[in-house]
């Protein structure tokens, strides 16, 4: 009863393709009921009056320096130009078809971070509305790339280790061109990718991290539950909107035990949604923290 009233539950039906005309019937009346995980917002009321907030400010411990920094980064015109049509010909269809808008979204921001991979936005009911064309990386890599590359050298010339977050790493993966300009440029590199199982990315990063510079990888990987006090520098190279998510993984190295300032930066392309989106990350971030009565937050 708590559950049903406070709680969330599953309801799973069977379905049988082999007697109804429509496709599918319920195989079973009820269907099976579980719990899932979740908490409903009614439970805040409830709650709020006899819960304390602790931060790590309220410890009286000793922490390094922590700074977030934005650093927005000219894009190549070409490939601004591209998204800038793709951005166009695709909101002229969002009002009639707004399904199409996760898939615009994850299209107009990702394009810029892997220009080599050709963009369509569309389905079957609305064909084709927008396209991007593939473009073949540079000498040197993208103007991100290279920037990149240049704060992680600086990185291992002061004794620091980075790790480097990709909120997109199916058919747009930055990663192994980034892997590759690393290298070339003399640092040690290595890729987290989900083929690691929870129980073992802790561990895996332990027994890797003697051999790389700088680890890349999906930040929802190491969101929860480890530890990277060996990386004192992170970087976000494309664009997460969940703030909560967010928050978690590029808090990882900002616990008791590190000694070195910690300094998160968020790269994005100027004049594209990166730079709208990095905004309005900030304020929800900022938002969040006064929620919190955390009100020095900047």
């Amino acid at each position: 009863r708590f559950v049903e009233d406070h709680g969330f539950l599953q309801r799973v039906y069977d379905l049988d393709d082999s007697s109804s005309t429509y496709g599918y019937r319920r195989g079973n009346a009820g269907g099976r009921v579980r719990e899932v995980p979740g908490c409903s917002p009614a439970m805040v009321s409830l709650l709020l009056a006899y819960t304390a907030f602790v931060m790590l400010s309220d410890l009286g411990l000793q922490f390094p320096d922590y700074t977030e920094r934005v650093e927005l980064v000219g894009c190549d015109q070409k490939v601004l130009r591209n998204v800038t049509d793709l951005q166009n010909d695709a909101r002229a269809e969002l009002r009639e078809h707004p399904e199409l808008m996760g898939q615009y979204l994850a299209s107009i921001l990702g394009y810029p971070d892997c220009p080599e991979h050709a963009e369509s936005i569309g389905n079957e009911l609305t064909g084709v509305v927008a396209t991007a064309p593939a473009d073949l990386t540079p000498l040197g890599g993208w103007p991100k790339d290279k920037r990149l590359v240049e704060m992680c050298l600086a990185d291992k010339a002061a004794g620091r280790k980075a790790i480097v977050f990709f909120p997109q790493v199916g058919d747009r993966d930055p990663q192994p061109r980034v892997k590759a300009l690393l290298e070339e440029a003399g640092m040690r590199v290595e890729v987290l990718r989900s083929s690691v199982s929870p129980m073992r990315r802790e561990q895996w990063i332990i027994e890797h991290e003697p051999s790389f510079d700088v680890l890349l990888t999906n930040g929802s990987l190491v969101e929860m539950g480890i530890d990277l006090i060996w990386a004192p520098s992170i970087y976000v190279y494309g664009i997460y909107y969940s703030v909560m998510k967010l928050r978690q993984m590029i808090r990882r190295s900002f616990r008791p035990e590190q000694t070195e300032p910690v300094v998160v930066t968020f790269l994005g392309y100027k004049g594209t949604m990166q730079e709208t989106a990095l905004r309005l990350i900030a304020k929800k971030t900022r938002a969040s923290h006064q929620i919190e009565g955390d009100l020095g937050f900047g």
